[in-house]
């Protein structure tokens, strides 16, 4: 049987004994979108993290089949941080000290505990990352030339992820889907929020 988040779904499910509208009651979806995603063959689900959390699963496992099935087994605690993965408006709050923002997490070995996730949100890092993508950023680090970040745009009020581009005292925002996008001349009020260090999928 081909190995997929159906059947891994499936498998542990069955092992934990949990039945499907236990779960779907957990997360908060109807029992046919369990039932759906137990029979499926579906390679990827929006409700993949939340299902990881309520059945206490190792989310790199029931989206990949990587690693341990169970979250306790899967790394030692005490190498493990689970850092929000944010909606765009709750990124000044989080770093504010608001940590209750989000209702999806990543797990992984972050040395910085205030690191959290966002999506691209655009095409504009395409065809190495597409607007879906998670990329996790650390705001403590020292931003570098030519390194990924998430910059805030003052005139327009919005995130950006894109290439930082250094030249003495210019800074550059660099997208490298340069078919759709152009560059960004950072000004003053503009606002450095990260570096990229990871990128992840998005199930959704």
């Amino acid at each position: 049987m081909n190995d997929n988040l159906s059947t891994r779904l499936k498998a542990a499910i069955e092992k934990l004994g949990v039945s499907q509208s236990e779960l779907a009651k957990k997360i908060g979806v109807k029992p046919q979108t369990i039932q759906y995603l137990c029979t499926s063959n579906a390679e990827w689900s929006k409700f993949t993290f939340e299902i990881a959390h309520a059945l206490d699963l190792n989310p790199e496992w029931l989206a990949t089949g990587k690693g341990a099935m169970l979250a306790q087994i899967a790394k030692p605690m005490h190498d493990q941080i689970a850092i929000p993965i944010l909606e765009k408006h709750n990124v000044f709050p989080f770093l504010e000290g608001k940590k209750m923002l989000s209702k999806k997490y990543i797990s992984g070995e972050f040395k910085n505990k205030n690191c959290f996730g966002i999506e691209v949100g655009d095409k504009s890092l395409w065809p190495q990352l597409d607007e879906k993508t998670i990329v996790i950023l650390d705001p403590a680090k020292e931003p570098k030339n030519n390194e990924l970040v998430l910059v805030h745009l003052n005139e327009v009020n919005t995130f950006v992820v894109r290439k930082l581009v250094i030249a003495g005292k210019t800074k550059r925002l660099l997208p490298l889907n340069l078919s759709m996008y152009t560059e960004i001349k950072m000004s003053v009020l503009d606002k450095y929020i990260g570096s990229v260090i990871e990128s992840r999928l998005s199930y959704e």
